[in-house]
């Protein structure tokens, strides 16, 4: 059974990446000239994996779709995180773990935000 999420919310809505495809997610691109964005890319992708704090989607590996070019770019996560640090590749959960103590307060603030313009206090609050 194949499983995916279109605009998935990751960090109760801190992000939302583009789609998740069975393990993989998936975000798309439509330029003419990709080369100067790519890591810039690559970087958002490992965020977005790294959002996913409790590996709600089972992620293993992302993509690139350049819509201009047609082109399907695929990358294991081990695979990107080996060429991202130099010694031992780092494991998954401790990176997650690390940027969610780092970002904490900035996913809080966007969580009460969120909230509020939801559920606005009464006049005179």
């Amino acid at each position: 059974m194949a499983t995916y999420a279109i605009e998935p919310e990751l960090a109760s809505g801190f992000g939302k990446a583009d789609l998740v495809i069975g393990r993989c997610l998936v975000d798309v691109k439509a330029v003419l000239s990709p080369a100067a964005s790519f890591r810039w890319w690559l970087d958002q992708l490992l965020g977005y994996v790294l959002l996913d704090w409790p590996n709600i989607f089972g992620l293993d590996s992302v993509a690139l779709y350049l819509g201009w070019q047609g082109l399907l770019i695929h990358e294991p996560i081990t695979g990107l995180l080996a060429a991202s640090v130099p010694g031992p590749t780092p494991a998954i959960a401790d990176l997650r773990a690390e940027f969610r103590s780092q970002i904490r307060a900035e996913t809080e603030d966007s969580l009460t935000a969120r909230l509020r313009h939801r559920y606005p206090p009464p006049t005179g609050v």
